[in-house]
Parts: structure tokens; sequence; C-alpha cells
């Protein structure tokens, strides 16, 4: 029987719709949401589960105590151990798809959930493998989920949030609050860094 096009069906409509709102919801929770309602989102989501941390304790493994210095700016890399977990998990996620196609959907959707678990996948993937922090004085620079580097005022930070085993969370004065990762190389500087900026009544530094 002929798998019916992606034209031919709602099926692409109903994921991008999904997909959207997930996002939507996402971005709320982070930009508005108080640290009561993220800590709830995190324990829905697992995030402090045991095997969470450690998966996150084996991505830390060879990371340098330092990060990459240049003259004006210091680069704080993901570990080589993080990077080869993203690979792992996108190929065998993509293995998977591949020799069982209709194992979790019919076959209607397997164009579909096919290619969009693919391409979330392989993004994943790339984020990983460009994934760094550079800290240039008093700005932090913080990669995008578009891979494009977002600079924040350290001046500003009032206080760090730990966001579960992969991440901390920086809350600064104008209210936005990126993530970072915690499996870098120099992670005890970043540490020591965000204590040092972090309004001293507000610190709330995440310590692994």
């Amino acid at each position: 029987m002929d798998m019916p096009s992606l034209v031919e069906t709602d099926h692409l409509k109903n994921l991008i719709l999904t997909l959207a709102m997930a996002g939507v919801f996402s971005w709320l929770i982070n930009r508005f949401g108080s640290r009561r309602t993220r800590a709830i989102v995190d324990r829905m989501a697992g995030a402090h589960s045991p095997a969470g941390g450690a998966a996150a304790r084996i991505t830390e493994s060879g990371a340098r105590p330092e990060g990459n210095r240049s003259i004006d700016r210091t680069t704080y890399p993901v570990t080589m151990s993080l990077k080869l977990l993203s690979t792992v998990l996108t190929v065998g996620i993509m293995a998977f798809l591949i020799r069982q196609p209709t194992s979790l959907v019919s076959q209607d959707h397997q164009i579909t959930l096919f290619s969009a678990i693919c391409a979330l996948a392989l993004w994943y993937m790339a984020y990983i493998w460009n994934y760094s922090i550079v800290v240039e004085r008093d700005r932090i620079l913080v990669p995008s989920y578009f891979f494009k580097p977002t600079a924040y005022d350290l001046n500003d930070l009032q206080w760090v949030e730990e966001d579960g085993a992969y991440s901390w969370r920086l809350i600064f004065a104008d209210g936005r609050k990126p993530l970072v990762l915690k499996q870098l190389h120099g992670q005890a500087e970043l540490i020591a860094l965000f204590d040092q900026y972090s309004s001293p009544q507000d610190a709330r530094t995440a310590r692994s």
C-alpha cells in the first residue's frame, strides 16, 4: 500500500502545531515562570533523577580545570564526553527508526515522524558539538538554540539556579534567564565567576 504523502495529509500541520505549542509553553516558563514553577516542570521532566545525575557525571569526565584563554576572552567548550554521548544518541535513534520505522506509529505517520525526529536529533548533535560559553571581560556569550551567541552583562547577574543535572539558569536583572550547560571545561572557573558577579543576598550558585 502506498504511503500517503505529507501534502495529502494533515500530519505535518498537526506536528508543526504541536511543536509550536510546546515551544511557546517552554518559552513562557523560562521567561516568566517563577523559581517554584520551573522546579515543578523540572520534577515532571525527571531533571533530578538518579539516572540523569549518573549520566551527567559521565559527561563531565575528562573536563579540564580551566577554559581556553586568549588575550581578551576565555572560552569554555563542552567536554568530549558530552559530544560523544550526543553522537551515540543521535546515531542510535536514527538507526532504530530506520530498522523499525512503524514500531512507534502507524504507516500513515511514518514519514512525518521519521523526518521530525531525525531533524531534531541532528540539530541536537550539531548544537552540542558547536556549544561553548565565552566570557569577554564583563560579558558572557551564551549560544541560542539557533547557534547564534547572545551577549549578557555580568554586572546585571542576580543569581544562578540549578536547572537539573545538565545546566544552570542565569537570572539577569532585565528578566532574561539563559541556560548554561554544566558539562564544560573550566566549570570551576565559571562557578567562581558567577559567585563574583551575582548579588550576594540572592546568590544561588549551583554546584555539581
